[in-house]
């Protein structure tokens, strides 16, 4: 097995979610994580999760000393512009792996390596969470001389990390509303290639194997009183049932009511929803339950789709059946809306 290494730089109190956040590491057995931090080692950290200290200043130095430029770096943020080139800086504590990666704290994971698997890492050479561009939440990148330096092909690269401004390099997802492959993908306004044109321009010409991909949940795209159900190592949305990689709660830990329940400890069975990060009780009859609503969720898309495509033809020459299939319809439909009504009005 191909063994995975993310690396994530944070300075500062560690977040109140942060034991759920270990958790998600936790049952990730097959991966490792490294954090470079002014942090204290929390207790109970998960043994797949390492602690390395270091301050910015500290972080400044090694930058200078791995990649031979001046950093101008004056708060945290401006670091995502960094995340790129984490191969080179953090080259020592890489060594003894195949891939390695960048993310963030502001999310739980689920089960990576069903959503990545052996076959994936042999075929490409980087993997991102998000389909339309190099996610700085997620990225993995073959840990090879050329992966870790394809940071270098984009222009001007050195001044992006010379400038004290962040300028969003790992992603640039924020200046294009549509991209395709053979875009000149620049910053918006600041005239700098975006790590993205990189792995796009170069995976267009053949030269490397990227995989865009979108293989998780995120609160901006959930709608109305939504609920992730994390139990035992997997990520689910209640209603649907779909699994995930992860849930990113990039908004929804910005609201002032966002609460986190205290616990001595992660639980094996916790929800991320709108309103907060909550302990979850009688996770076993849940999830009976939530495969129970995922089943009929699939059986309604089936059905919209037979009646779609051969709806004329059943109503002609099977006009029993039709109607049957339309009654069906009808029916899930309505006990889904009255399961969002009742879930709307016990979240009040």
């Amino acid at each position: 097995m191909k063994r995975i290494c993310i690396v994530i730089v944070y300075f500062g109190k560690w977040p109140e979610w942060f034991e759920f956040f270990l958790q998600g590491c936790r049952y990730n057995l097959g991966i490792n994580w490294i954090f470079y931090t002014d942090r204290a080692i929390p207790e109970n950290a998960p043994e797949n999760v390492k602690f390395i200290k270091g301050n910015l200043e500290n972080f400044k130095q090694l930058v200078s000393e791995k990649l031979d430029i001046t950093p101008s770096i004056k708060d945290s943020y401006k670091i995502c512009d960094f995340r790129p080139a984490f191969g080179i800086i953090f080259e020592d504590y890489l060594r003894d792996y195949d891939f390695w990666g960048y993310g963030d704290i502001d999310l739980i994971y689920g089960d990576i390596r069903k959503f990545i698997t052996e076959k994936d890492l042999d075929k490409y050479d980087i993997i991102s969470a998000k389909k339309e561009f190099t996610a700085g939440h997620f990225t993995l990148l073959k840990n090879s001389e050329e992966m870790n330096n394809l940071y270098k092909k984009t222009l001007n690269y050195r001044n992006v990390f010379e400038r004290e401004d962040h300028v969003g390099f790992d992603e640039g997802s924020w200046n294009i509303t549509k991209m395709q492959p053979k875009d000149e993908f620049f910053i918006k306004n600041k005239n700098i290639q975006s790590f993205t044109h990189a792995v796009k321009f170069y995976d267009e010409k053949g030269l490397i194997r990227a995989h865009f991909k979108k293989m998780i949940l995120e609160d901006s795209e959930l709608k109305g009183d939504w609920k992730v159900i994390w139990h035992n190592g997997k990520i689910s949305e209640k209603t649907t049932g779909i699994e995930a990689m992860y849930i990113h709660f990039l908004n929804v830990k910005k609201n002032k009511d966002f609460t986190i329940q205290r616990l001595k400890q992660a639980p094996r069975a916790f929800s991320i929803t709108s309103k907060g990060i909550f302990e979850e009780k009688n996770p076993y009859i849940k999830n009976i339950y939530y495969k129970y609503q995922r089943l009929k969720f699939k059986l309604l898309q089936k059905i919209d789709f037979y009646l779609g495509k051969i709806g004329i033809f059943l109503k002609k020459y099977s006009p029993k059946l039709y109607f049957r299939l339309k009654k069906l319809k009808m029916k899930l439909k309505n006990e889904m809306h009255l399961k969002k009504t009742r879930s709307r009005k016990n979240n009040k």
